[in-house]
């Protein structure tokens, strides 16, 4: 009889199969399932899942009774190993199983097994198995995880990186193969620049979590305050900025501030700044005023001034620190001349601005009529004129008219003119024929005079003309160093010429020279050389050189001066000095050792010989016993030098040499150093030593020994090295099968081995099959003594280590025996099956049971995993955007996001900081297993003061991003932190500042100022009438006609006009001045002078003067004289009495006439 079942089952024992089947035979035997459809049960292969036909045995124990239709069912056993994560499980029977894990008793057929889902995982495809009688059907099923990939983009500098599973990644780059999950993603530090917050990103089944990180670089502001011209500006990244501006949002780190060129200043120097986050880099800068230097020459009367910024000064003076720039430089009045005219200098950076300024002298002209002959000239002031000839221009004055010489004629005398201011002094002259002349030639020196009649002091070849006729006495100068001709008499007659020739002489005397020296030194004297002792006759006296010749080996004298006096005898003594030099020699030997010097002396090593004559010389050496002498050397001696030698002595010597017999490590000690057996040492002093020999461990060294060195012989001797010894013997725990092995052989417990060289030495012990042997062990024999041991043999055992990803508490035991902590190492377990159980935890699901099976010397070991009990978080608040709020100080999140999976129990909600904002204060919560912990915060915007200082009218006024009418030095508070920009209203009048930023700063005062400029114009004047007039605004300044001056605030001004002599000046002129403009405005000063005219009566040359000034002629009128009383005076005329001073009164634009009568005396 046989049954089919439609649901499966698992066979675990043939015994409860075979009671059932004993039920239904007694029921009546007739049972018989219904036949199953092929769709249902194929005869030969079960369902998935099912059991196949099972042969039902027919009684209670196994071979008990039996029914002839019912046998036993034959069985085997599945197991699945699954490569996968951990929580993957295989199914088989409806029933989940752990990674190699095996189901018994199943019986014989084919079977499906299928494998569970796990997140995040492909899981198998299911698999059929077919289990085999007493066979275990394996499978492998391999789990295959979900990936995707990672990008991230960074918007900052180039070595930003982004980080992803401890690993740095560039901007861009994609990470490929990520297993599917929720990853964050954090940035690195860049030095300067803020990095983003770290981020979360989820990673899809073959998608690409993108992210976009942006670095948020480090900001200061640099500030500029200028000491210097209001157009001065400050440069700073190629823009220019006024004074005291305030540059916001500048990036961190070093920059270069210049500043711009001002015409007439020197510029500060370019400086470095360095920009901190948040901060302001504050800089001062100071222009520093171009200056030169004014100068003026006059050329004109030494009580001539030049007038510069008011001032007077003497000519050819030097004004310093003059700020450069135009200027007008004026010319004070000096009576009897005309000043310069006012001229304008640029003074220049560090130059000297010069000026010749020529006063000219008040003058009239000069005329000569000759009566003689054509030839003949006059001469006024070095020059020589034709008789009729008018000299103009002729400072007014009194001036000597003299008359060129005209052979066969006697000239006028000289005679002498009076010049009058724009008059004409005139003369006559007449030559007298009948004159000689005398010419005179003298040889001799240049200096040579001769006398004519007892004047002057002509030349040689000189000629005197126009001498009477008559008898003269021609005489010549005393000169030094020569005798003179002797006077001599001339005649000169009508039209001749007396010459005369004379020769002055000189004077000489000798030169003599004795040298001390050698033969061939001879004096040198104007060019040729002379032996000692030699004269030079007829030298002309003075004063010579003597210099000497060289002569090798020898310094000669130096140059001398000598004084030749008249028919004396110059001498001189020069004395040569003979080169000398040194011998030094320094000896290598004994103390005892000298040197002796060509033949003499017995010097110590380093001894000096001093003033040794320049030339070759032997230096040789002392016999001393024992040693060898240096060979004799040849020294050359130089001229201020020092010939050194260095020279040896050499010892006698011989050798030693020592063999020993022992170990190789064993030396012999000679003279504190070691040497090995067989070593010679060479050479050894002559003389006796004592040998030792060095310690060696298990070894006794031979006795110290003495030996003779001989002249250059070797010095034997032997030793000998006697080795220690002791015994071994070893005692075993263990099988008595176990022996122990020392130096290739095999012992029983308890034996001993005698004899043994000291030492270290390793015992090892025989492999006795399920026992451990004992390690190898090393023993040490010591000198006489026995070096013994007891070792024990241990059974075979296993070992078992479990890993536990889950809470700190949990532990894991061993067939319910101890309490172990993931990881350890439970060691010496015998080998068999064991099983393994978790404890439970708080919060946590304990992993199930898991049987292990301990082999010999094998590690069973396993991991397992807790589950965590789990909630969730959420949180939202008030604030800025870029807020986010973390848990435990881990990844942010924004406001309203829900953290899902966090493990249950307390943690702390903290908020980002974020610039300009204060955070709220962090929050606790606790999170309960599947529920969700709430939190909630507000951020506080930050916010600091602005205060202005404005410099300008007081009206203006101040505002921030167009809001408020602040006051100067006013405090505005309250102001959000940032950047807002600062303006200024507008006043009538005034260029309002620049708008600029201001950076608010949370709880801090920002300072800024700003400065109005003022409207201005110009004015020029043009003056009319003289060129002497002056002009003023308001009594400021003091400008020439024509002159701009700019730079004039705007408004109502009086224009004020200086007094000019002989000018009656303009009336004070009101203008206004506006923006930009030039107000031109026209003076003119009118004259305030009249004429005089005076008339003489009396000789022609008679002249008069106005107030002592002046020298004008008979009826000439003089125009240009300033109102008011002035005295007429007249001039001294020989033979005529002047008539008395006059009186006038000029008025404006009038004539006054006056006259005078000469009375002869």
């Amino acid at each position: 009889m046989r049954l089919r079942f439609l649901k499966p089952l698992r066979i675990v024992s043939p015994r409860p199969l075979f009671c059932l089947f004993v039920a239904l035979l007694l029921l009546g035997g007739c049972i018989q399932a219904a036949p199953l459809s092929a769709e249902e049960v194929s005869p030969d292969v079960p369902a998935a899942g099912a059991a196949p036909d099972i042969p039902v045995p027919g009684g209670g124990e196994a071979a008990a009774v039996q029914s002839p239709d019912v046998v036993p069912p034959e069985t085997g056993a599945v197991t699945v190993i699954i490569d996968g994560p951990k929580e993957a499980r295989w199914t088989f029977d409806g029933k989940e199983f752990d990674s190699g894990s095996a189901v018994e008793n199943v019986p014989t057929g084919k079977y499906v097994v299928s494998f569970a889902d796990v997140p995040e995982w492909t899981k198998p495809a299911d698999a059929e198995v077919t289990v085999a009688k007493d066979g275990t059907a394996a499978l492998d099923g391999k789990y295959v995880r979900h990936v995707g990939s990672v990008s991230v983009t960074i918007d900052g500098p180039k070595e930003a990186k982004w980080t992803f599973d401890g690993k740095a990644f560039d901007s861009g780059s994609a990470v490929e193969n990520v297993p599917t999950g929720k990853y964050v993603v954090s940035f690195t530090d860049v030095p300067e620049w803020t990095k983003p917050a770290d981020a979360e990103v989820t990673v899809a089944k073959d998608g690409t979590a993108t992210l976009d990180g942006k670095y948020v670089r480090h900001v200061g502001s640099v500030s500029v305050k200028i000491d210097g011209p209001k157009e001065a500006k400050w440069t700073f990244d190629g823009k220019e900025f006024d004074s005291g501006s305030v540059v916001e949002n500048v990036p961190t780190g070093k920059y270069v501030v210049s500043f711009t060129d001002v015409p007439e200043w020197t510029r500060p120097a370019d400086a470095e700044v360095t920009v901190a986050k948040d901060g302001t880099a504050s800089l001062d800068g100071k222009y520093v005023r171009h200056v030169g230097a004014v100068s003026v020459k006059i050329d004109g009367p030494k009580e001539a001034k030049w007038t510069f910024d008011g001032k007077e000064f003497d000519s050819g003076s030097v004004i310093e620190n003059v700020p450069t720039g135009k200027y007008l430089v004026s010319f004070a009045d000096v009576p009897e001349w005309t000043k310069p005219a006012d001229a304008e200098v640029t003074v220049a950076k560090d130059g000297t601005a010069t000026l010749d300024g020529k006063y000219v002298r008040h003058v009239g002209s000069v005329t000569v009529t000759i009566d003689g002959p054509k030839e003949a000239k006059w001469t006024f002031d070095g020059k020589e004129f034709d008789s009729g000839s008018v000299i103009e221009n002729v400072p007014t004055g009194k001036y000597v008219v003299s008359f060129a010489d005209v052979p066969e004629w006697t000239k006028p005398a000289d005679a002498e003119v009076a010049v009058a201011k724009d008059g004409t002094a005139t003369l006559d002259g007449r030559y007298v024929r009948h004159v000689g002349a005398v010419a005179v030639k003298i040889e001799g020196p240049e200096d040579a005079r001769w006398i004519f009649d007892g004047r002057g002091g002509f030349e040689s070849g000189h000629v005197i003309t126009s001498v009477p006729t008559g008898t003269y006495t021609v005489s010549f100068y005393d000169l030094p160093e020569w005798t003179k001709p002797a006077d001599v008499s001339v005649s000169v007659t009508r039209d001749g010429t007396a010459s005369v020739s004379e020769t002055y002489i000189r004077h000489v005397g000798a030169v003599s020279v004795t040298i001390d020296g050698p033969k061939e030194a001879k004096w040198t004297f104007d060019g040729k050389a002379f032996d000692s002792g030699s004269a030079v006759e007829n030298v002309p006296t003075g004063k010579y050189l003597v210099s000497f010749a060289d002569v090798p080996e020898w310094t000669k004298p130096a140059d001398a001066e000598v004084t030749v006096a008249k028919d004396g005898t110059a001498s001189l003594d020069g004395k040569y000095v003979r080169h000398v030099g040194a011998v030094a020699v320094k000896i290598e030997g004994p103390e005892d050792a000298r040197w002796i010097f060509d033949g003499r002396g017995g010097f110590e090593s380093g001894h000096v010989i001093t003033s040794v004559p320049t030339g070759t010389y032997t230096v040789s050496f002392y016999d001393l016993p024992e040693w060898t002498k240096p060979a004799d050397v040849s020294v050359s001696v130089t001229r201020d030098g020092t010939a050194s030698v260095s020279e040896t002595y050499i010892r006698h010597v011989g050798a030693v040499s020592v063999t020993i017999d022992g170990p190789k490590e064993a030396k012999w000690t000679f003279d504190g150093k070691e040497f090995d057996s067989g070593s010679v040492i060479e050479n050894v002093p002559t003389g006796k030593y004592g040998v030792s020999f060095a310690d060696v461990p298990e070894w006794t060294k031979p006795a110290d020994a003495e030996v003779t060195v001989a002249k250059d012989g070797t010095a034997t001797l032997d030793g000998k090295y006697v080795r220690h010894v002791g015994s071994v013997s070893v005692k075993i725990d263990g099988p008595k099968e176990a022996k122990w092995t020392f130096d290739g052989n095999a012992f029983d417990s308890g034996s001993v081995i005698e004899n043994v060289p000291t030492g270290k030495y390793v015992v090892s012990f025989t492999d006795v099959p399920e026992w451990t042997r004992p390690a190898d062990a090393e023993v040490t024999v010591a000198k006489d003594g026995m070096a013994s041991m007891d070792k024990k043999y241990v059974r075979h055992v296993g070992s078992v280590s479990v890993k536990i990803d889950g809470p700190e508490g949990a532990k894991w035991s061993l067939d319910g025996k101890g309490s172990y902590e993931s990881g350890h190492v439970q060691k010496n377990i015998p080998t068999g099956k064991y099983t393994v159980s978790f404890t439970e935890a708080p919060d946590w699901d304990s992993p199930s049971d898991v049987s292990v099976t301990v082999t010999k010397d094998g590690m069973a070991s396993m991991d397992k995993k807790y589950v965590r009990h789990v909630g969730a978080v959420s949180v939202k608040f008030d604030g800025p955007k870029e807020a986010k709020w973390s848990l435990g100080g881990k990844e942010s999140y924004e406001s309203g996001y829900m953290l899902k999976n966090v493990p249950t129990g307390k943690y702390t909600v903290s908020f980002s900081d974020v610039p300009d904002w204060t955070r709220p204060a962090d929050a606790a919560v606790t999170v309960a297993k599947g529920g969700t912990a709430s939190a909630a915060g507000a951020y506080v915007k930050h916010t600091g003061s602005v205060t202005v200082t404005i410099e300008g009218p007081k009206e203006a006024r101040w505002a921030l991003d167009g809001k408020g009418a602040y006051t100067a030095g006013q405090t505005a508070g309250g102001i959000e932190v940032g950047n807002p920009v600062l303006s200024f209203s507008e006043v009538p009048g005034w260029t309002k500042p620049e708008n600029q930023r201001v950076t608010v700063r949370n709880g801090a005062v920002s300072r800024t100022s700003g400065t109005y400029v003022r409207h201005t114009g110009s004015v020029k004047v043009e003056i009319t009438g003289t060129k002497d007039g002056r002009w003023s605004l308001d009594g400021k300044g003091n400008y020439p006609g024509g002159w701009t001056a700019g730079s004039i605030v705007v408004g109502t001004y009086r224009i004020i006009f200086s007094d000019v002599s002989g000018r009656i000046k303009p009336e004070p002129k009101t203008i206004t001045v506006s923006r930009g403009a030039t107000t031109t405005v026209s003076a003119a000063y009118t004259q305030n002078t009249g004429s005089i005219t005076v008339t003489i009566d009396g000789p022609k040359e008679a002249r008069w003067s106005i107030d002592g000034r002046g020298s004008y002629e008979s009826g000439q009128t003089v125009a240009e004289i300033l109102v008011g009383n002035r005295v007429i005076s007249f001039s001294y005329v020989k033979g005529w009495r002047s008539p008395a001073d006059r009186s006038v009164t000029v008025q404006r634009g009038g004539t006054v006439s006056a006259s005078g009568v000469y009375t002869a005396r």
